[in-house]
């Protein structure tokens, strides 16, 4: 099955456009030893592609997203090799740190939270959608190296948690560098994709941490958490 994505994006002329390329499995397969494994591939792009078409598979090197400088671009798996998907050209060689990852924003709903609008407001857009305030989380997901042994870890935007006034502490479930906690042990299973965790585990979080952002308790704010109950894919 072939998969293809998009993404607006601003060359080096400064000229905003919109830019498609067909993924190339075999240069996710040479960058990650899980994605090797053909079946699980497609079946995280199938769901990826089916529920979050807008996020886009890029890399990463650690944590930190490959990116061109002056330019808004991104890295993609195209054409035999990871190229920038304004002009086509190389990147420079990966290194041994490099890992697959989801790049994306979360639509979130505002109403009832004025004091998460007004501190988002200047910062993030916020845009009025049939009389409600709405907005997008800015958000990634990184496979690790022993994935799916292992969950991935998903991250915010610490600039958009720092506009939110929202520091990384336990009670948030928030770890350094903007990195969320999910899963207690024993939690993760192999067969979740990335697509269900978002769906199952990171939306929860976002309401939780938007209504911490307007003066909740974390305690109250994460009452029912479903990263803290028995959880399992929907068939």
């Amino acid at each position: 099955m072939a998969f293809t994505q998009r993404r607006m994006i601003r060359d080096a002329h400064g000229r905003e456009r919109e830019v498609v390329w067909d993924v190339d499995m075999s240069v996710l397969a040479a960058t990650q030893k899980w994605a090797r494994d053909s079946a699980r591939l497609e079946r995280e792009l199938r769901a990826m592609t089916e529920m979050y078409p807008a996020w886009v598979l890029t890399n990463a090197a650690g944590a930190q997203l490959a990116e061109r400088e002056q330019r808004a671009d991104v890295a993609v798996p195209t054409g035999g090799a990871w190229r920038w998907a304004s002009d086509g050209s190389l990147l420079a060689q990966t290194n041994a740190d490099t890992v697959l990852m989801w790049d994306g924003l979360l639509p979130a709903p505002l109403g009832g939270l004025e004091r998460t609008r007004k501190k988002l407001s200047g910062t993030y857009p916020v845009e009025d959608i049939r009389g409600q305030a709405w907005t997008a989380v800015p958000a990634r997901v990184q496979y690790r190296s022993n994935f799916p042994r292992a969950e991935p870890d998903v991250s915010y935007s610490e600039t958009w948690l720092r506009a939110l006034q929202v520091s990384s502490s336990a009670s948030q479930h928030l770890y350094a560098g903007g990195r969320l906690c999910l899963f207690y042990p024993g939690q993760w299973k192999i067969r979740y994709t990335v697509a269900e965790v978002i769906s199952q585990r990171v939306i929860n979080h976002v309401y939780s941490i938007l209504k911490i952002a307007n003066g909740m308790s974390p305690v109250h704010a994460f009452i029912g958490r479903i990263h803290a109950e028995k959880w399992q894919p929907e068939r």
